[in-house]
């Protein structure tokens, strides 16, 4: 099975794993939990090479500042403020288990890591684009609480590029193992 299906497979995308799973199993409604790694190119111009896999943030951030201000997004919140305009989900409360940020000196990025039981659309680069604010100092250390509080997408403003987000593990209940991306 996986041979077949990487031989139909385009080049940018892999099939890892198959397994058998329950008659009402559904790849996307069926998971309990996603994690998220969004890359940022930190490098005064973009640079071509990474331009296809990265968002770019060429201004000053205290990585330290993002460190701190991403444990507010911890726990289970109203996600208005950070889904994107326009959606049609009434329901916006997720609960987010783990926010981080690492950076990657060999390669002047920053790595951001969210796991959460769901995600609105749009959320994680709502959330990066926020947090590279603050870490730039243009927003409030602890900004993300009174965003969250708001309940309004204008309070955010920014979304960061789609480039830099890569979806890298779902998560499933029971002997569903999941899929690490």
């Amino acid at each position: 099975m996986l041979a077949a299906l990487n031989s139909m497979m385009p080049l940018d995308i892999l099939v890892l794993e198959c397994a058998h799973v329950p008659a009402d199993f559904h790849a996307r409604y069926s998971a309990v939990g996603k994690r998220y790694l969004y890359r940022v190119a930190l490098g005064r111009y973009t640079d071509p090479l990474k331009r296809l896999y990265t968002g770019h943030y060429p201004y000053h951030v205290d990585v330290a500042r993002i460190q701190a201000a991403l444990p507010d997004l911890v726990g289970t919140h109203d996600f208005t403020s950070f889904a994107a305009s326009g959606g049609q989900i009434e329901d916006k409360v997720r609960t987010i288990y783990e926010a981080t940020c690492t950076e990657d000196k060999v390669h002047n990025e920053l790595r951001f890591e969210f796991y959460g039981n769901g995600f609105l659309y749009n959320m994680v680069r709502i959330m990066v684009a926020t947090a590279l604010e603050i870490g730039n100092g243009r927003r409030d250390l602890h900004d993300f609480q009174r965003v969250l509080a708001a309940k309004d997408r204008q309070q955010a403003r920014g979304t960061a590029p789609a480039s830099g987000l890569y979806l890298k593990h779902v998560y499933y209940p029971g002997n569903i193992t999941g899929a690490t991306i």
